[in-house]
């Protein structure tokens, strides 16, 4: 017996700007200049928090934001045997995040990516 699907599928296309800003800082000092911006997110004192607004207050970094996550991608084996350095970022505020979800094209870019990357090696 086959059992009908309650799934539907929706395709839509929206524009995206990408915007790459370049450096001539090494990648560490980048990559630090970058995360001094940034408050930390942990997500489990966040939910432990009395009160959730007031612990996003408090974390968040001088531009009003906060990394919710990071992956080295460096240790990736396609880049770890280059001198490629790359590292992704998860960027946003909850408390922002939540006042866009109100709006279900705007929820799909929050957070939002950062990708910070040396050029050597990257693409080949």
């Amino acid at each position: 017996m086959i059992i009908p699907s309650k799934v539907s599928r929706t395709e839509q296309t929206y524009p995206v700007n990408l915007l790459t800003f370049n450096s001539a800082k090494p990648f560490d000092e980048a990559v630090d200049d970058f995360e001094k911006q940034l408050g930390r997110f942990d997500q489990n004192q966040a939910m432990m928090s009395p009160a959730f607004s007031d612990y996003v207050r408090l974390t968040e970094g001088p531009s009003g934001l906060m990394i919710i996550s990071m992956l080295e991608m460096g240790v990736l084996p396609a880049l770890a045997s280059s001198s490629t350095h790359a590292r992704q970022y998860l960027v946003g505020n909850p408390l922002i995040a939540s006042k866009m979800a109100a709006h279900a094209v705007a929820a799909l870019y929050a957070p939002i990516r950062v990708l910070i990357y040396t050029r050597a090696h990257l693409y080949a």
